[in-house]
């Protein structure tokens, strides 16, 4: 063999950055050689539904229902991406298999990596999300174009980038086209009758700020409801930052490659 044997471990996201995150950081601490999947459906699937650590801010789970004295899930989520990349992961990636060619590219280098590989999978979940049979693929684009899950590889030492996502906002899908197809956001979002698509609920404005906010890459990540406080029913919860993807692309420095880009793919370094 050409290489020492490869373990592979699979995972949701309730186990791995929720009652077994401890399990995942030593793992990534010893820098063992595991290729770590973790498909991240932001619920316990398993058990009923509730909210993980993440789920999306302003989400309808059963533990983190909505009515008029609740917005959903209030909690930003863990910046799991970050976190593997602290931890010392040798490689990291979040690819859904929506991007059919690009996934199996991810599966391929974490399986060739010398260190612990993790790979965070965007699994939209249809009954968990609540939207309709046939539209998981989708979603898994829809959530990768408009920076709610997006594609993001880094790799130590080489740096990372970010993919089919546009860093200029204005040129991504709408959020509240992602957020319209799955029920769990009903209570944000509605259909428009005039111009097609969805838009934001009246009244839902500041939620549907914060949360497009941190799909942006915008949030400074710094704000937080003090453990033992119930924010108002209007308040806003923390944006979630792409879930790290972009936090980790501002500490990134543009570097011009040698020679041809193809297809306007861009390196990235991490800069120090």
């Amino acid at each position: 063999m050409e290489a020492p044997v490869q373990v592979l471990s699979t995972g949701g996201d309730g186990g791995a950055i929720a009652i077994r995150l401890r399990a995942l950081l030593h793992t990534i601490h010893r820098r063992a050689r595991v290729t770590i999947t973790v498909l991240v459906n932001e619920v316990f699937a398993n058990t009923g539904f509730q909210y993980s650590p993440a789920a999306t801010p302003f989400a309808e789970t059963s533990t983190t229902p909505t009515g008029s004295e609740s917005s959903g899930n209030l909690q930003p989520p863990l910046d799991y991406i970050h976190l593997a990349i602290a931890a010392g992961a040798e490689y990291v990636a979040q690819v859904s298999p929506a991007h059919g060619k690009l996934f199996v590219k991810v599966v391929e280098r974490a399986l060739a990596s010398q260190g612990t590989a993790v790979v965070f999978v965007p699994a939209p979940c249809i009954t968990g999300w609540k939207f309709d049979d046939g539209r998981t693929i989708e979603l898994a684009l829809l959530g990768a174009r408009s920076g709610v899950f997006p594609a993001f590889l880094w790799e130590r030492g080489k740096g990372g980038s970010v993919k089919d996502c546009e860093r200029d906002a204005t040129a991504r899908p709408r959020v509240t086209e992602f957020l319209g197809a799955q029920r769990r956001f009903q209570h944000l979002v509605e259909k428009d009758p005039e111009r097609g698509g969805y838009r934001t609920r009246a009244g839902r404005e500041p939620e549907m700020a914060r949360l497009e906010s941190g799909c942006r890459g915008t949030s400074s990540g710094s704000t937080g409801w003090p453990s033992s406080a119930s924010p108002p029913r209007n308040a806003s919860a923390p944006a979630e930052d792409c879930r790290g993807a972009w936090r980790v692309v501002r500490r990134l420095k543009w570097v011009r490659p040698k020679g041809r880009l193809c297809q306007g793919d861009r390196r990235l370094e991490i800069g120090r």
